[in-house]
């Protein structure tokens, strides 16, 4: 779809808006794609509020984590597998598959009689909100023009900040009512609207049904599916690990493992991913790459912020939760604020948001072992708005980019790509958290080293990114150039053809 990308150097005003995106038909299927983004990320955000319920009730406290490790596993392995899906079975087929396998994930928690019965619910929960969430970014090319992406994708962006305030919400409304099932009966009667939406109105859509010449005839890719379930698995269990050579061997290994699979993936006739995915010399793989780096770098503050703001600064719970929703709240504002900008704003915000964040991880460095408290706030805003500057655009040129026949491979691989960021971020997050010293115990001294270098450790990912970003510009200018000269090529031929 690249011929469309961009059609000149300066777009015309397009008469297609907010008023387009939320009224008819479109408002309808945005809705949809809306509501299964809200699903996914406030399924995967309350259950940090309603585990400790759970276990009380129903026992299994020795494997608490695998609750949310079986989920991250099952979210990313479907998320590689829906471009692949969907060209097999159809958008509207793929997007049922997903919300009924989620829909039984709920069920499966609401009435869980023990913990390993919860943990399986978790892993159909993540595998029907992964598969879903990856087809939204997918569907998003066929059922809106490209001038609507940008808005598209930071209106998603607000749906996560919602959920990043819903999600707790509704998993502590429901703890203190006494009932930790209920929240599940929530998002379960949720899921259910969200099947019959699906049911009833997307068979309307007739770009949904796009097939490949030869997708069906190959054989599913059961077994690199597989190894990107090991790499989340191993780096997982990473996470857990108290001495550095066990995170190291275990990190190192999930690694390997996603190598390994993408060598695979590039010599198989049904990848799972773009076959330019990952590499130096295209738009999309430069695009990957950033998407990669920044989503890394993003879930540290998420995930060790309020351990820091607890400890180091004597903030509550529910204080030291919605500081860190302010990095939510940030990218959200952001990304609204710069959606309608004009192209020739997209690439400079693509390089600024990567060097935005890396001027808020120094600060986060500074500001949150010693303080002053309120100097935090323009961190988090600095952390969530780079990337929310940016994250829209990125994405857009990913999809825009793709070679003809992988549109929807590389929309799902954004997807995949950010789950897995997330994933090792994580697992950096930890190491660099153990070597300073919280292996040994949460003290006050070990809680202020750990929160000088954990933002630290992601500077190099935020550079690196910030060089992809420029090396994509560049990138990007290149491939217009040459898909405009054989776009002019072509018609002359075709009006010498005619004269002939």
């Amino acid at each position: 779809m690249p011929e469309s990308f961009p059609p000149s150097q300066e777009t015309a005003p397009s008469t297609e808006g907010w008023k387009t995106l939320v009224t008819g038909e479109s408002g309808l299927f945005f809705g949809v794609i809306a509501l299964i983004v809200l699903l996914h990320a406030m399924n995967a955000l309350l259950m940090s509020t309603v585990l400790p319920s759970a276990v009380a009730d129903i026992g299994g406290v020795a494997y608490m984590g695998w609750a949310t490790s079986i989920f991250m596993i099952a979210s990313v392995t479907a998320a590689a597998g829906a471009g692949r899906l969907k060209l097999d079975i159809g958008g509207r087929n793929a997007l049922l598959v997903g919300a009924l396998i989620f829909l039984i994930g709920c069920l499966l928690c609401a009435f869980a009689p023990s913990m390993w019965v919860l943990i399986l619910g978790r892993f159909f929960q993540g595998f029907g909100g992964g598969l879903m969430a990856a087809l939204s970014y997918a569907l998003i090319g066929n059922l809106f023009p490209e001038t609507l992406w940008p808005r598209i994708f930071a209106t998603l962006s607000g749906v996560w900040g919602v959920a990043a305030l819903a999600g707790p919400f509704i998993g502590g409304m429901t703890t203190a009512l006494g009932s930790w099932r209920l929240a599940f009966f929530i998002i379960s009667f949720m899921a259910s609207l969200m099947l019959i939406a699906i049911y009833w109105r997307f068979p309307s859509l007739k770009a949904d049904e796009k097939k490949t010449d030869t997708s069906a005839t190959h054989a599913y890719p059961l077994l690199r599916l597989c190894l990107i379930a090991l790499s989340i698995l191993l780096v997982s269990i990473a996470s857990t690990q108290e001495k550095t050579f066990s995170i190291a061997l275990f990190g190192l290994s999930g690694i390997a493992a996603f190598i390994i699979m993408k060598i695979i993936d590039a010599r198989a006739p049904n990848p799972l991913l773009p076959t330019n995915a990952f590499t130096t010399n295209s738009v999309v793989g430069l695009g990957l790459w950033v998407a990669l780096l920044l989503s890394m770098a993003n879930d540290p503050f998420a995930l060790f912020g309020p351990l820091f703001l607890q400890t180091i600064h004597g903030l509550t719970p529910l204080q030291a939760g919605y500081m860190v929703a302010i990095e939510a709240m940030s990218w959200t504002l952001v990304a609204v604020l710069v959606a309608s900008l004009p192209d020739r704003y997209q690439p400079g915000l693509i390089i600024a948001g990567a060097l935005v964040m890396t001027v808020g991880l120094l600060g986060a460095s500074r500001f949150l072992p010693d303080g002053p408290l309120f100097m935090i706030v323009p961190v988090a805003i600095l952390l969530g708005g780079g990337i929310g500057g940016c994250w829209a655009f990125l994405i857009q040129r990913v999809m825009s980019f793709a070679k003809p026949g992988e549109e929807d491979i590389a929309a799902s691989a954004v997807a995949t790509t950010q789950m897995i960021g997330i994933a090792f971020g994580a697992v950096i997050a930890g190491l660099g958290a153990n070597m300073a010293g919280l292996a040994q115990g949460i003290t006050l001294e070990a809680t202020r080293n750990a929160a000088f270098w954990v933002p630290v450790i992601f500077v190099p990912a935020t550079l690196g990114a910030g060089v992809a970003a420029y090396r994509l510009t560049q990138r990007e200018r290149v491939e217009t150039a040459r898909i405009s000269k054989a776009s002019h090529s072509s018609n002359i031929s075709h009006n010498t053809n005619i004269k002939v």
